[in-house]
């Protein structure tokens, strides 16, 4: 298929977006129904790439041609990357509709005036694109149920995407080596099984040396277990995507525990019984976590605090970036904050 229709493609699907949410969410586990969509999808984001990667080179091109200095300062070496992200994962999982504003802006560049205020300017928007082109790439190599974990995780009530674009059905936990080795990255719920799955991960390869994380959350007593091991066997800890309930008991095992921006979200809120209903705030399951987090050098009495605000069906979030963290140890390091 040309690029020309491709984009008829694109403005058709966008115009029947709510057609396809309702067949990507009665697809769950049924995905061989959404096959030829998604196959079209793909290749329109891979068209995205494509564009942007050559407007991206235009771009360094021209302000090069202004003056050398390519230094547009560190926090812009992230620019751009959760919108991209969510951009990325909205387009494959038919969200067309509440991802546009998250496109990659390119029509605000000025190509003709040449002073070092716009030569700045324009190095912004490439390494916004040069961006997108990273993240996008990433974003098409994870399976479905990876993309769908990311876009619940990473973009569902944030960037003005409506919480009602949260996906359902079974959550998987999935695992993969990156770094040469040395970092196990683990995405999913911490369900029964997830400290057993983390610990077979990590004795496969002797050579991981961190654990990348990001989770909805799930069951106290795995969080815990996968927390232990990790400290036990001297491991750092790190947030790849947003880290929730049980999920900052893992992150709090690591003897470093890193936030890089951009900064996902931590979210904090009461213990629960299975069928959903809040543990009495007297049960002895806090005794036990408040018990870890001690022994994890955490300030214990922070994070109760902060899980007491909210009930099982509700979160109290905290974003990467803020100094508390910090201050009551559960980071040791955060990107140009503190550490």
């Amino acid at each position: 298929m040309d690029i020309k229709n491709r984009k008829l493609w694109l403005a058709f699907l966008m115009s029947f977006s709510a057609i396809g949410l309702a067949v990507h969410r009665n697809a769950i586990g049924q995905e061989h129904n959404d096959f030829l969509g998604l196959e079209l999808r793909q290749s329109i984001l891979k068209d995205e790439i494509e564009r942007s990667r050559l407007l991206a080179e235009k771009y360094w091109s021209f302000a090069d041609s202004i003056n050398d200095d390519r230094n547009i300062g560190t926090a812009n070496n992230e620019v751009g990357v959760p919108e991209s992200q969510c951009y990325a994962l909205g387009t494959i999982l038919a969200f067309d509709k509440d991802i546009r504003d998250l496109r990659p802006a390119s029509n605000k560049v000025n190509l003709t005036l040449r002073t070092d205020e716009n030569a700045y300017d324009v190095r912004v928007a490439a390494q916004t694109l040069d961006n997108f082109v990273n993240v996008a790439k990433n974003t098409l190599k994870l399976v479905k149920g990876a993309q769908i974990q990311e876009w619940n995780l990473d973009c569902v009530g944030k960037m003005s995407i409506p919480n009602s674009d949260w996906i359902s059905g079974k959550q998987t936990t999935f695992s993969a080596i990156e770094n040469n080795g040395r970092t196990l990255r683990i995405l999913g719920a911490v369900n029964v099984g997830f400290s057993s799955q983390l610990i077979a991960a990590i004795e496969s390869h002797p050579g991981i040396e961190e654990v990348a994380l990001g989770s909805g959350g799930g069951v106290v007593i795995e969080a815990v277990r996968a927390g232990l091991y990790i400290r036990l066997h001297r491991l750092k800890t790190t947030l790849w995507n947003g880290c929730y309930s049980a999920c900052p008991l893992v992150f709090m095992g690591g003897v470093e525990r890193t936030i890089w921006s951009p900064y996902p979200v931590l979210g904090f809120h009461k213990i629960s019984h299975s069928d959903g209903s809040a543990v009495p705030m007297t049960d002895p399951m806090y005794s036990v976590v408040m018990k870890y987090m001690r022994d994890m050098g955490v300030d214990a009495n922070f994070v109760l605090s902060q899980a007491r605000r909210s009930e099982p069906n509700n979160m109290t979030e905290i974003n990467g970036s803020d100094r508390r963290l910090c201050e009551a140890r559960v980071a040791t390091w955060i990107q140009r904050s503190c550490g």
